[in-house]
């Protein structure tokens, strides 16, 4: 119950008990009480704290503007408190309720009064916008503007203050995105789509139409500025809108990916993913091209797939995915697999292709795979390549590789450029593992499976010398395949050498030889001096050298034809410049066509026919100047094929013999240590040339006829 005095609060308060009983539940309803007001003692409406807190309430759901501004103008109408009105870059809202609907004057004197600024009232609305991409943090200095894709980025208000972050290059995607900067001054016309992206280049966002938002198609405003520019540490090629699948066309991406190296960084990363990139339909365009930029890194093994629709003619037509131009020390990755591998009419892809053009270059490293195609690296020289290498012309030095092929031409071939290399090649179903031509100073490791071509190993001087090849072959299964390695010879001057090779074989498994030349069975494992015009015709050289050749490795397999084991070396037709060719097997010839065959010390030669007319020769260089003496093995037979050796003669010699610093010489003395004849004894007679120790004879000149010669050096300034 309430007593209501009515008692004055002036001018000390009331001191009646009643009134401190009536403030005592007043005050207990305003503080705990339902209703948002309540009355005093003396009949005056008071906010209760339930009034307060409503009160507030509605102020701030007031302070939600609408996102949408009246311009400042005459006849313009306010229907709300919650409108704002724009005037200068300034928002105004209608101050008193009462006023609303306000018609605005356009005289600023005049309706000023009636409105107030509510500046970071609007701002902090503005700023928790999510969904405006010119609201949020765009309008924040030195914040991240967060967009989802490289088209949301275009429609981004140019503030140099922020920074924007793209999370996919692709509506959704989560790859090709990153950090861009507002650049002012930079040039649309430099607009590739990836790094540098020009606002006013139309895109539409899909990954069809990236091809020409990459090369800036319909830009709008190709002589203007301001661009959007990537912060950059490492390339990609999500960067420039590549998917990544195996499906999507990547060529573009790539390609524009790959023309930045060099140029904002020095590594390109594909993240061991698979890219299709289309067909390949000219022979010697690359994919990829990479000129006069050193030190960079093409990594993260890209499998890189295309269709083969290559011609066939001209042969071995291809097209490198990656090609380096006079470039140091690359680095390179690449996985490349085609579609279709023809072994008949070989053709596709290059994994990776370092190419000379101008300069003399040095370093690199090739990581390569390729899978149905022509190869998985080369190395070429376009300068000159078919005639003798100038020692001012360009080469590539000290590369280190480790391929593997399967169906594939060539694992590694080098033309006319390439020297100080060394590496390991693996093979599966190879037409050639190693094709060195005209290259020196190589060591090279091959774990080759079924190769299928002519020779495993092919090192050939075409216009260039070649010496100081190291060849360590571990070959199993070689089915129809012809000699493991061939050593030959291809010009019109027929003046090129080959000197200082070193084979260390491991060969197992190999059957069904094939015939190569007419009439010639392929049963032999090594093809050494053979020398070919440039049209590719077996020919008779007079001034190629073939010289120092190291065979290592018996095979662990051979063929019997007839009871004879098959030889293992296939020599050409005599020359003027027999080299020699050191060995550790025992081999059947039927003549050594002017080689010297050395095995353990001994030296070794055999000539086919009457000695009258075709000598027996045998290289005696490291026993000159001074000369020596020397044990001589004679053993000729006047039929080869008739193994009772009737018309034979057998003969063991002592010779001395002097030689000057040129290699002239002559026979000192001769003394016969055995002698056994069958039939009529043919005679044999020694003598000394250009170093060369020289056995003729007469009485035995059936063409049948063949003679070994093996001597042993005994004294003298050898050991």
């Amino acid at each position: 119950m309430r007593f209501n005095t009515g008692n004055p609060v002036e001018p000390d308060g009331s001191i009646d008990p009643r009134d401190l009983l009536d403030n005592a539940a007043i005050a207990d309803l305003l503080i705990n009480g339902p209703l948002s007001e309540y009355l005093s003692r003396l009949g005056v409406p008071l906010k209760s704290w339930q009034g307060i807190m409503q009160q507030v309430t509605d102020h701030l759901i007031a302070q939600g503007y609408e996102s949408v501004y009246l311009v400042y103008g005459a006849g313009v109408i306010v229907q709300r408190q919650t409108q704002l009105v724009q005037r200068d870059g300034e928002l105004y809202r209608v101050m008193n309720a009462s006023d609303v609907p306000l018609t605005l004057t356009g005289t600023w004197a005049t309706d000023s009064p009636k409105l107030q600024a509510v500046g970071d009232a609007a701002l902090r609305q503005e700023v928790q916008n999510n969904t405006d991409p010119t609201k949020g943090s765009a309008i924040v200095g030195r914040s991240t503007v967060v967009v989802s894709s490289v088209k949301d980025l275009l429609s981004q208000s140019p503030l140099t203050k922020n920074i924007f972050l793209v999370t996919g290059y692709y509506s959704g995607a989560k790859v090709g995105g990153g950090r861009f900067l507002w650049a002012p001054t930079t040039q649309r016309s430099l607009h590739n789509g990836g790094d540098i992206i020009s606002p006013t280049v139309p895109f539409s966002g899909l990954q069809s139409d990236i091809a020409s938002f990459l090369a800036g198609v319909g830009e709008t405003a190709p002589g203007g500025t301001g661009c959007f520019v990537r912060l950059v540490e490492k390339l990609d090629p999500w960067m420039y809108g590549a998917v990544g699948d195996d499906v999507a066309n990547d060529l573009a991406s790539i390609a524009k990916a790959v023309s930045r190296l060099g140029v904002i960084s020095k590594t390109i990363d594909f993240r061991n993913q698979s890219f299709y990139c289309g067909p390949i339909t000219v022979n010697e365009a690359a994919l990829f091209t990479i000129t006069e930029k050193d030190n960079i890194r093409v990594e993260g093994m890209p499998k890189i797939r295309v269709d083969n629709q290559l011609g066939t003619s001209p042969a071995l037509q291809y097209t490198s995915i990656f090609e380096v131009i006079d470039s140091n020390d690359p680095y390179i990755e690449c996985h490349a697999i085609s579609d279709s591998h023809d072994k008949s009419a070989p053709r596709g892809p290059v994994a990776v292709n370092f190419k000379n053009v101008s300069k003399t270059v040095r370093g690199g490293r090739v990581v390569a795979l390729c899978e149905k195609g022509l190869g998985a690296f080369q190395t070429r020289r376009i300068k000159d390549a078919a005639i003798k290498r100038d020692p001012l012309d360009p080469t590539w030095h000290g590369v280190t590789y480790e391929v593997e092929v399967v169906d594939c031409e060539y694992g590694v071939r080098l033309v006319a450029s390439g020297d100080g290399y060394q590496g390991r090649i693996k093979s599966l179903r190879a037409g050639r593992s190693f094709f060195p031509v005209g290259v020196n100073n190589h060591i090279c490791h091959i774990d080759s499976e079924a190769p299928e071509l002519i020779s495993d190993v092919l090192i050939k001087a075409y216009a260039d010398n070649v010496e100081n090849i190291v060849v360590f072959l571990n070959q199993r299964n070689a089915d129809g395949a012809a000699w493991p390695v061939t050593i030959e010879h291809q010009n019109n001057t027929g003046d090129t050498s080959i000197t200082n090779i070193q084979l260390y074989l491991n060969i197992t498994g190999r059957v069904n030889s094939r015939v190569f030349v007419t009439g010639e069975t392929t049963k032999e494992y090594v093809r050494v001096g053979s020398v070919f015009n440039s049209s590719g015709t077996l020919q008779t050289s007079t001034t190629c050298i073939t010289d120092n050749i190291f065979i290592r490795g018996a095979p662990k397999s051979l063929g019997v034809v007839t009871g004879i084991r098959d030889p293992i070396l296939n020599l050409p037709t005599a020359t003027t410049n027999p080299g020699r060719i050191f060995v550790d097997f025992i081999d059947t010839q039927r003549t050594t066509n002017g080689f010297t065959i050395i095995n353990g010390g001994i030296f070794k030669a055999k000539a086919a026919g009457s000695l009258a007319t075709n000598p027996a020769r045998v290289d005696l260089r490291d026993c000159y100047p001074s000369g020596g003496t020397f044990f001589v093995e004679t053993h000729l037979n006047a039929n080869f094929a008739d193994n009772t050796m009737a018309n034979s003669l057998s003969r063991g010699d002592l010779i001395l013999l002097a030689m000057d610093s040129a290699g002239a010489g002559s026979i000192i003395g001769t003394t016969s240590i055995y002698s056994h004849a069958r039939g009529t004894a043919p005679t044999v007679t020694f003598s000394v040339v250009s170093g060369t120790l020289v056995a003729t004879g007469a009485g035995s000149t059936a063409s049948s006829a063949e003679t070994n010669l093996c001597v042993q050096p005994l004294g003298g300034r050898f050991i």
